[in-house]
């Protein structure tokens, strides 16, 4: 039922049992029905709108009066007593016999302003804990609740979040631990994982996303082999699922398979033969035997290794490889030019990327080559993908290209392409594709340089030489917190001497430092990940790496933080 919400229709109206809202003339007879005289109702007026009616029995009947609603404040139609809002209209004829009713209203129950804020600070709590529900559900948050009524059941549940974030850590890819723990995958909600979900956390990339659903697909049957029962007798239930964190946990990397999207799922595809794989337990078991005859196991061969048949076994066969497409089918057959070959990391020296350009400095480039020009740079916003700038109609245009199965596309274009070369060389031919604009390509275009700190940087002082500073291996440094939270991180200096620092991870940027100060108290800020490498938030000086970042700071000259960094 709706309830009009206006200043005369306050709270306590909201809340009672007598402010009826919406309903019809009907429903409102059929609720005053069979109770005593002085029993009434209010209800919004279907004719004329921002007024009220207030029905009430007496001596066996209904009676209605219209309640004005106009002005700021309410009154009976027929009165010159006006209230500031329903229920202290409802309050005042509830406890006076007048002569504008007939008798006095019962049954009012008016809430009172405590129970009012009570309410409220309820609602609110309420619609906090829904909000918070809604902006997980769409990676696990309503599997979460299935993990929960499963409880240690569920498929997965040996894994609390902490074994997912190692799980990602041995993956090496400790970019994505925060997203994870921010969202509380654990084990159960990681087995239900897809190239969605793991969109919607934050993994941009493509080819880390086929990496995730393959091993996910891999854990899966694990753990559904140590549900059934079916576990290696080598190695027992241990071995049929990763064991948590602390008990030597190490994914098996898949050997032979390859994840593909097809029609919006992901399948996967054994790589020699190139058919689907519907039990993949099975077919990796055959490809243990097939290392183990070479004295391999799987963690010692590099990525896309496939081990040779094993002795007296013939060859797969390979699938027959479908017959390629006539090229009017394609893209490249509506501007009748053969689909060129180039590798796929040979953008990366044409002299339409830059991963440096900053996006201030777009304009300038393209406006000073005319229309059509361009430039492709890695996605800030969106890793793993890239931004395409151009100049079209005198305009500065902007579009995303990400990569799927398929290859490279625009978003919100069907066309794929093998490589960003071929997608570029298409375009310099099509005028009437996405973009509206045939590409022209950059004649004397001049790369932007990695702006760092040095000696000539007016922001900051020089980097001391690396042997004047030690213990900064990244990997070895005791600054180095990346792998643990945010409240294990700041223990490591809690009371320590200033200049004492942690750099941990951080939720929204790609890292975080925290400084003991002066005076005791810690000091925090972001270190952002920008073109052309890492900065500390509000500083305008780029560094290379975590690494050089430190060595910048640690000088007594710098000015961006409290103080310098002790080494």
């Amino acid at each position: 039922m709706f309830k009009r919400k206006t200043a005369v229709v306050d709270d306590g109206a909201q809340l009672s049992e007598w402010y009826l809202g919406d309903a019809g003339a009907d429903a409102t007879k059929k609720k005053l029905n069979g109770q005593p005289d002085g029993y009434f109702a209010v209800r919004n007026s279907s004719s004329q709108p921002g007024n009220f009616v207030l029905s009430y029995n007496f001596k066996g009947g209904t009676k209605n009066l219209h309640i004005d609603g106009e002005g700021g404040g309410v009154r009976l139609s027929k009165s010159t007593v006006t209230f500031k809002n329903l229920s202290e209209l409802v309050k005042h004829y509830s406890e006076n016999e007048t002569g504008e009713l007939q008798c006095v209203l019962t049954g009012a129950n008016i809430v009172s302003a405590e129970d009012v804020k009570t309410l409220k600070r309820q609602q609110k709590k309420e619609a906090k804990q829904k909000s918070a529900a809604d902006r997980t559900s769409s990676f696990g948050g309503t599997l979460k609740k299935g993990a929960t009524m499963n409880g240690e059941g569920a498929l997965g549940a040996q894994w609390k979040v902490s074994d997912v974030c190692d799980w990602l850590l041995s993956m090496d890819m400790p970019e994505y631990v925060p997203a994870f723990k921010k969202s509380k995958v654990d084990g159960v909600v990681l087995l239900q994982l897809d190239d969605n979900k793991l969109r919607d956390l934050g993994v941009g990339a493509f080819q880390q996303r086929k990496k995730l659903v393959t091993s996910i697909e891999t854990l899966n049957n694990k753990f559904k082999a140590m549900m059934n029962g079916n576990a290696p007798p080598s190695g027992g239930a241990a071995a049929a699922a990763p064991a948590p964190a602390g008990q030597g946990a190490q994914p098996v990397p898949t050997i032979g398979l390859i994840a593909r999207n097809i029609n919006g799922k992901v399948k996967i595809f054994d790589i020699e033969t190139g058919t689907e794989v519907l039990d993949i337990a099975a077919h990796q078991r055959g490809m243990h035997e097939r290392l183990a005859q070479q004295g391999l196991q799987p963690h010692e061969v590099p990525p896309g290794y496939i081990p040779p048949p094993l002795n007296g076994a013939a060859p797969p066969p390979a699938q027959t490889p479908a017959a390629a497409p006539p090229v009017a089918e394609g893209p490249w057959g509506r501007i009748g030019v053969p689909e060129p070959s180039f590798t796929a990391q040979e953008h990366q020296d044409a002299p339409w990327y830059d991963e440096n350009l900053v996006k201030g400095k777009i304009k300038d480039v393209l406006e000073a080559e005319g229309e059509g020009a361009f430039v492709l740079r890695d996605s800030s916003s969106n890793p793993g993908c890239f931004a395409f700038s151009y100049l079209a109609a005198g305009k500065v245009q902007h579009k995303l290209i990400e990569e799927d199965d398929g290859g490279f596309y625009f978003r919100g274009s069907e066309d794929r392409f093998s490589n960003l070369s071929c997608l570029v060389t298409f375009y310099t031919h099509d005028q009437g594709g996405i973009l509206k604009v045939k590409l022209k390509l950059p004649t004397h275009r001049e790369k932007t340089p990695v702006r760092r700190a040095s000696l000539s940087e007016s922001s900051g002082p020089a980097l001391p030489a690396k042997s004047q500073a030690p213990g900064l291996d990244l990997e070895t440094a005791a600054w180095n917190c990346l792998q643990l939270g945010r409240d294990a991180a700041l223990a490591k200096i809690s009371g320590a001497a200033p200049g004492s620092f942690v750099i941990r991870p951080s939720d929204k940027a790609y890292a975080a430092i925290s400084v003991i100060k002066p005076d005791g108290s810690m000091y925090h800020q972001h270190i952002e990940a920008v073109d052309g490498g890492l900065q500390m938030k509000k500083s305008a000086v780029v560094h290379a790496d975590l690494v050089a970042l430190v060595q910048y700071y640690a000088s007594a000259s710098q000015k961006d933080i409290p103080c310098s960094l002790t080494l």
